[in-house]
């Protein structure tokens, strides 16, 4: 660069240095030493100024020569664009419009100017980060025509938006989904039990009528159907036609639920039906998952549908008590099932849930005589730190000491041909030692709930499981009947006191069979004052409950109380709690909320009028419908809180 270039640029430098040229001058008249050595001082950072001088300059001119290259690609950029054959747009990072070729202009209303506007008037949905981004995609419509918008980066803070139209791609996808197959399974529940209640006339009369009525609902819901047994249907229908079924939550349901069928000689029943829903890509994986769905609703109680959506199952209805259906063909089968698996197998463990109860030990106790009578060797799994039936378990062992083992020694003691077997859940993460379920045993699980969203499953699994039961120990009394197996009377009064335990004392899901199971205890010679015992609590048990019953507070007809405090034996104290509740007039169900650790817990029972399960399960419990559970990572005003919105969900939902 010239002298006379950097002079220009920086005046004020060539001013400053011709002023210390002058000091040194005046400097060198007095003493020619100093003067000369500011000279030189004078010369060496004129020198360096000026080179930084150009330095600068240069750069400045190289920034100007690339903004130049820019602004002229940037025009070569919009004359391309301009006959480009996608509509297209430039915004900047803040969505404003910088520039759109004719064909955008077109189809967004023929705006002539771009000045003030925002993409966002177009693309109400469109994240300006990813926009700048190449690659980024968004869906579009304008003019009854349907786009996928793409976005290419110009520059830092600019960014070109093609507009592709795909309306008849879109079209064809949508077509696609409606007509996707559906299959639909429906069966009525309790079928062989109405046919042993009823006259054969009457059964028959019944039969045809209900049939009717889930023939011309199948119909006006536009399914090909047939009837393949007495009962039982199968429909194939397009998604189209599902989706609407879903929106009306299977009316089907409340049909048959509110129908009273008469029969010939003027008395009435009452029927349900169960419905399990597949929807995959071809007919045989429909029916395949409808079959797998009609087993969960079936499982759960009957009176329900159950379908697969994203890998999560959604269920509708379940309002209504089911009724017992369980026969002595299906308790004798099992019995003869259970037996061979204990004779082939050289021991047996058998546990059930964390914090057993009565009924889930005193189910156990029973499968254990069945063991015992067969001369295996037999442990039951139990924390007593835990327990909730740990005077239950010292009773036991004062006539069996070597009977209950401990979570870590059942590791230990389990071999490759050791039978598991599970009471009174279904749940893996509810089990007393969930690391035997990792050791592939062979598996036989006995429960009375209603089927989780998540039970144990495993080839090796084997169930038994009615959740119209009052009890597990109700289950397990007859399959001890028809192995022939002697009880001793210690053993009978552990199981009485199971079906004493969830029947609140024969008042709640006591059905004949209840009765008879009770019998056949008796007839061991289980001693029910001995069973009464083993309810009683300490005084300061009991003074507890009467605080927490005192602390209750209404929500429509639910008594709702909340501990806040951590108290001694929490979780027997406030199940007697919510047990206690329900004995207060207006009441229909009950729910405690205490602390248990880090979480906060939810005991929930109910008189069968409210479905204290479908409460539980929207809070990621589940249990039975007159008793369930629950447990939240919250604090206990947020506990509450999730329980009220569970709890209007559930109303609207048994409304509708």
């Amino acid at each position: 660069m010239k002298i006379k270039d950097i002079l220009k640029s920086n005046p004020i430098s060539f001013i400053l240095i011709l002023f210390c040229v002058a000091v040194s001058g005046i400097t060198f008249n007095f003493s020619h030493i100093v003067g000369l050595v500011e000279l030189i001082v004078t010369a060496a950072l004129s020198s360096v100024l000026i080179y930084r001088i150009n330095d600068t300059v240069k750069r400045k001119a190289e920034e100007i020569d690339i903004l130049n290259s820019i602004l002229s690609s940037r025009g070569s950029i919009e004359n391309e664009l301009q006959n480009f054959p996608f509509p297209t747009v430039i915004i900047k990072d803040d969505g404003s419009i910088e520039w759109f070729n004719t064909l955008f202009s077109e189809i967004v209303g023929g705006y002539p100017s771009y000045d003030g506007m925002n993409i966002r008037s177009v693309l109400p949905k469109i994240n300006f980060d990813d926009a700048m981004k190449t690659g980024y995609s968004v869906e579009s419509r304008a003019k009854k025509r349907k786009y996928t918008v793409y976005s290419s980066c110009i520059d830092e803070g600019l960014a070109a938006l093609y507009f592709v139209d795909d309306t008849k791609l879109k079209d064809i996808r949508k077509n696609y989904v409606r007509t996707r197959p559906a299959v639909l399974l429906i069966s009525v529940d309790s079928l062989e039990q109405a046919e042993d209640e009823l006259d054969h006339e009457s059964y028959v009369s019944v039969i045809a009528e209900v049939e009717g009525i889930i023939s011309k609902w199948l119909a006006e819901n536009n399914c090909f159907f047939r009837k393949f047994s007495n009962g039982k249907f199968a429909a194939i229908t397009e998604k189209e036609n599902l989706d609407i079924i879903i929106q009306k939550n299977f009316d089907i349901l409340e049909k048959v639920r509110s129908h009273h069928f008469v029969c010939g000689n003027g008395d009435s029943t009452d029927l349900t039906v169960s419905v399990g829903v597949g929807c995959k890509s071809t007919f045989r994986e429909c029916e395949t998952e409808a079959k797998e769905m009609l087993e969960y609703a079936r499982g759960r109680g009957g009176d329900q549908a159950v379908i697969l959506k994203n890998g999560e199952k959604d269920f509708y209805g379940a309002f209504s008590i089911g009724k017992e259906k369980r026969g002595k063909a299906e308790s004798r089968q099992f019995s003869s099932a259970l037996d061979e698996l204990i004779q082939s197998s050289s021991d047996i463990l058998v546990m059930g849930h964390s914090y057993g109860d009565f009924d889930c030990i005193g189910a156990a106790v029973g499968i254990a005589a069945m063991a015992r009578s067969r001369e295996k060797e037999v442990h039951i799994v139990a924390n007593r730190e835990t327990s909730m039936a740990l005077n239950l378990i010292t009773m036991i062992e004062r006539e069996r000491p070597d009977l209950f083992i401990s979570p870590e020694k059942a590791v230990k003691f389990a071999s490759d041909r050791t039978l598991l077997v599970i009471t009174d859940t279904m749940r893996a993460t509810l089990v007393e030692c969930p690391q035997l379920l990792t050791m592939n045993l062979r598996t036989v699980i006995i429960d009375h709930h209603r089927k989780p969203r998540d039970p144990i499953t495993g080839s090796s699994v084997i169930e038994f499981q009615e959740p119209v039961v009052s009890s597990t120990c109700e289950m397990v009394t007859e399959l001890v009947q028809y192995s022939h197996t002697k009880l001793t009377p210690t053993e009978a009064q552990a199981i009485l006191a199971g079906i004493m335990l969830d029947t609140k004392d024969y008042t709640l899901r006591a059905g004949v069979r209840t009765f008879q199971a009770a019998a056949y205890l008796k007839e061991c010679k289980a001693d029910t004052v001995a069973v009464r015992k083993l309810f009683c609590g300490t005084a300061e048990e009991n003074i507890a409950v009467c605080k927490i019953v005192a602390l209750a507070k209404m929500y429509g007809r639910c008594a709702v109380s909340v501990v806040d405090q951590k108290i001694e034996n929490e979780k027997q104290i406030c199940s007697k709690a919510a047990d206690e509740l329900l004995n207060i007039n207006a009441v229909d169900a009950s729910f405690v909320i205490y602390p248990l650790g880090e979480k906060m817990c939810i005991s929930a029972r109910s008189l069968g009028q409210i479905n204290v399960q479908l409460i539980m399960e929207k809070l990621g419990g589940g249990g039975h419908l007159t008793m369930a559970a629950a447990q939240l990572k919250c604090d206990c005003s947020e506990a509450r809180s999730k329980l009220f919105a569970a709890i209007d969900e559930y109303k609207k939902e048994s409304e509708k």
